[in-house]
């Protein structure tokens, strides 16, 4: 009888044993997140590179480890680069995207203009998924994208030379996002002296991405009078337009 209370007890033991040999166990981590160029703002054509730092204490090869965004359904797959990942003996180090998969900036948002890269990384072992934050989180990257739009140097104004007629300015105007232009032109004179700006108008059928056609009908009292297009003024527009 008092054999069997032995070989209990020392079941129980063995079994809180195990449990805290189970609990005391290092679990893998994901740290130290990189998202490559972190300017506050990134074309739509610009690729975007990512890496972290993986760190498994059984040194078990994650499969698949990908780095995924929100408000897309895109992942793109990890690789490891290190003497270890290489000759498959040890995982641990950094990750980066696969060379070949490295993704474009507008491909990784759901609003081109207005939305920021927000990611996050997991790694898969059996049994188990890790993610840098919590699976369903995200790292807010404070990158935005949007392509900065632009004027072509191909402004033509036609029409009467005669001060007070009628004249046609036409310009191309080209946002890789297909955002709409907010486009204005001055009229000043060889002294700089300068008339009230006008707006011009996207001709029927263009395409902003192809680069569309602007377009305006004017008249001015001055002499002489030359056409400037005020770039920077174009552009501060199309900032604030997009937000």
């Amino acid at each position: 009888m008092l054999s069997n209370r032995v070989t209990f007890a020392s079941a129980i033991g063995l079994a809180v044993l195990a449990l805290f040999m189970l609990n005391g166990a290092e679990a893998a981590t994901l740290n130290n997140p990189v998202i490559t160029p972190d300017d506050p703002r990134v074309d739509g054509s610009q690729v975007m590179i990512f890496a972290i730092d993986y760190l498994e204490p059984d040194s078990i090869f994650p499969d698949p480890f990908v780095v995924y965004f929100e408000g897309v359904g895109i992942e793109v797959a990890m690789e490891c680069l290190s003497s270890g990942c290489m000759d498959g003996s040890d995982p641990n180090g950094t990750w980066t995207v696969v060379d070949i998969s490295q993704p474009l900036a507008n491909t990784l948002i759901a609003n081109i203009g207005s939305d920021e890269i927000s990611y996050n990384f997991r790694a898969s072992i059996p049994g188990e998924d890790i993610c840098h934050l919590a699976c369903s989180a995200w790292v807010d990257s404070d990158v935005r994208v949007n392509t900065i739009p632009v004027l072509t140097d191909d402004a033509v104004v036609t029409g009467d030379d005669m001060p007070e007629s009628e004249r046609t300015l036409t310009i191309t105007y080209t946002d890789l996002d297909d955002h709409a232009g907010t486009v204005s032109a001055t009229v000043c004179d060889v002294s700089d002296a300068c008339e009230a700006s006008f707006p011009l108008t996207k001709q029927p059928g263009g395409v902003d991405s192809d680069g569309a056609v602007y377009e305006a009908d004017f008249e001015t009292g001055l002499g002489g009078a030359q056409l400037l297009m005020t770039e920077q003024l174009l552009f501060q527009s199309i900032l604030k337009h997009h937000g």
